[in-house]
């Protein structure tokens, strides 16, 4: 990695730290002193998780700089004619070759050090961000192979409630409908699949089993499970921003209180379902 790149990468980082830490510190103390909707405190936590990287970005495009000082035009000064004085000639003072040498190198030592620190602090934020973002990816892995021995609902009672759930809430996209034994509660998967615990068919009673789906549809039309991927994503890759670890877990409590909401207001059932024991 060359010195402009790293000196530019350094940059994009303190200028993102400064721009997310007021966005979301502003989304912190209006949440904490104001009692905001579930939608309104949803919205206002996603907006400061993401505006601290659209913002970040432009400044450093558009290397946005505030003067450090304003030029005032000067005002007209009366031009006086010079007074011819007879005096002896002053040679004036000639630069030191040697302190002109010690400047010279002192700021030759001084640039060539920034470099240097920005280079150390990208390639060390470039190994934490890799290998935390690693390690997510490899807990997704192995989400997804203890769901790999899910298998398709057989058209039958829980399959015709789904179909009925979708006409009523007019949500749009066909549903994969999957069951796995490895699993305690239901999950909603990507856009488009929702998977329930094996005992769901026989455990719970249409009343229940209708409002476990409510509520994971409910979860599919918001698309909490890519938004909440992207706060994991970002919380990893921007380790050194605290408050985005804090965004994350907003968004997973609104997620729920909001999915119920949709359910109710869609269709009239709603509520997460556990067959934990």
């Amino acid at each position: 990695m060359n010195a402009p790149l790293s000196s530019s990468l350094f940059a994009w980082l303190l200028t993102y730290l400064i721009h997310s830490t007021v966005l979301l510190g502003i989304a912190w103390l209006v949440t904490r002193q104001f009692r905001l909707e579930p939608a309104a405190s949803d919205l206002l936590w996603k907006v400061a998780l993401l505006a601290g990287l659209v913002t970040g970005t432009i400044q450093s495009r558009l290397e946005l700089r505030t003067p450090a000082a304003m030029t005032l035009p000067s005002a007209a000064v009366p031009r006086v004619a010079p007074v011819n004085v007879p005096s002896p000639a002053t040679p004036a003072p000639e630069p030191s070759t040697g302190a002109i040498g010690e400047v010279r190198r002192s700021a030759t030592t001084t640039s060539a050090r920034l470099p240097s620190l920005a280079l150390v602090v990208v390639l060390l934020w470039s190994v934490v961000a890799l290998a935390s973002s690693l390690f997510y990816v490899a807990r997704r892995l192995i989400l997804v192979g203890r769901l790999a021995d899910r298998r398709p609902v057989p058209d039958g009672p829980l399959a015709a409630t789904l179909a009925e759930l979708q006409r009523t809430s007019g949500f749009g996209r066909r549903v994969q409908l999957t069951m796995a034994r490895t699993i305690s509660s239901p999950v909603a998967l990507g856009l488009s699949e929702i998977c329930v615990p094996e005992l769901a068919l026989s455990e719970l009673g249409a009343e229940q089993q209708r409002s476990m789906l409510a509520h994971e549809l409910a979860h599919l039309a918001r698309r909490d499970s890519l938004w909440l991927a992207s706060a994991s994503i970002i919380e990893r890759v921007f380790f050194f921003q605290p408050l985005n670890g804090v965004a994350r877990k907003q968004l997973e409590t609104t997620a729920e209180y909001l999915s119920d909401e949709w359910a109710m207001r869609k269709t009239g059932s709603g509520g997460a379902v556990s067959l934990a024991k």
